[in-house]
């Protein structure tokens, strides 16, 4: 994998997973490169992109390159404490999935996971 996404202050990564998928259909491949920042109004933001990155897992694997976007951003809330900080803190998550291809519909809901 190559570090052209990242600079070296710690808050770039490049993250790749495999979402198995059963039998027939591809696995699903996903390599995202991601960044984090504190804003101005005291809330970290996470924000993820899909990259076009080459992964070595090892061994080969046949998969469909899947393609992401996401959007975080966690921020304290709730009363102070006796520690005068924030105990509590609230997330809101936006991503974006397309799996690039047939995907059926028992695979996307788990309510109707067989495998």
């Amino acid at each position: 994998m190559r570090d052209s996404f990242l600079n070296d202050d710690g808050r770039q990564k490049i993250c790749a997973t495999v979402k198995p998928m059963p039998w027939s259909l591809y696995h699903r491949e996903f390599v995202i490169g991601t960044v984090w920042w504190e804003g101005d109004d005291g809330a970290f933001y996470i924000a993820g992109a899909s990259v076009d990155e080459e992964v070595d897992y090892g061994n080969p694997i046949s998969s469909v390159k899947g393609f992401t976007r996401l959007l975080a951003k966690i921020e304290p809330c709730g009363e102070i404490g006796a520690n005068d900080r924030y105990n509590q803190c609230q997330m809101i998550y936006t991503q974006i999935v397309d799996a690039n291809g047939y995907t059926p519909s028992f695979v996307v809901n788990p309510k109707y996971h067989r495998f």
